[in-house]
C-alpha cells in the first residue's frame, strides 16, 4: 500500500506560465534631399585624362594622373549629394553604395564616377572617418552625405552630363 502512495504522488502533473513578446520595428527608408552629387564646372586638359575628387564635405581636390592641366571654375558649386536615413532610433544600419555611375552628355559622351564615399552630415568636422556603418539618432533619422571621384578623359566634350547612382541602406 505504501508503494502506491509513493506513485500517486510523485504523478502530480506541474505548470507554469511565461510571457512572449515581440517588437516590430519600422521599416528603414531613405530619400534625398537638399544638394545632388555635382562636380561643378571644369576645363579638362586637351592631353591628359584627370580625375576630380569629391569629399563628403564637398572639398575638392584635382588629382593628376599625368601633369593634368584640369581647370576648376569657382563660379559653379559643387556639393555632396544628400540624403536622410528614417528608421528604429539607435538601430545600427549599413550604407551600400555603386562601384561606379556613369554621367552622360546631351551627345551620348560619357564620364564615371568611382570611390564612392559616405559620412554623417554635420560630424565630419571635428573628426572624418571612412565607414559604412551608422546610428539612426534619437529622433528615429540620421543626414548622410554622399561623394565620389569624377574621371574624365583627355579632351573630354563638352557639355552638361548627368545620371543615376543607388544609395541602398539596410538595418545591420
Amino acid at each position: 500500500m505504501a508503494y502506491m502512495l509513493w506513485a500517486n504522488y510523485g504523478a502530480q502533473a506541474q505548470t507554469a506560465s511565461s510571457t512572449s513578446t515581440a517588437v516590430i520595428v519600422q521599416p528603414i527608408s531613405i530619400y534625398s534631399f537638399g544638394s545632388v552629387l555635382n562636380f561643378g564646372a571644369f576645363t579638362p586638359d586637351p592631353l591628359n585624362p584627370s580625375t576630380l575628387t569629391l569629399t563628403p564635405e564637398s572639398s575638392t581636390s584635382a588629382s593628376k594622373d599625368y601633369a593634368s592641366n584640369l581647370i576648376l571654375h569657382e563660379y559653379s558649386d559643387r556639393a555632396a549629394g544628400s540624403f536622410y536615413v528614417e528608421g528604429a532610433p539607435g538601430a545600427a544600419f549599413i550604407v551600400s553604395l555603386p562601384e561606379s555611375a556613369t554621367l552622360t552628355n546631351e551627345n551620348t559622351d560619357t564620364m564615371t564616377v568611382t570611390d564612392f564615399t559616405v559620412a554623417e552630415a554635420y560630424t565630419f568636422y571635428d573628426e572624418f572617418e571612412s565607414t559604412n556603418v551608422f546610428n539612426i539618432d534619437d529622433d528615429g533619422e540620421l543626414p548622410i552625405l554622399v561623394a565620389g571621384t569624377l574621371n574624365i578623359g583627355a579632351a573630354q566634350p563638352s557639355g552638361n552630363y548627368s545620371g543615376n547612382y543607388l544609395v541602398t541602406v539596410n538595418y545591420q
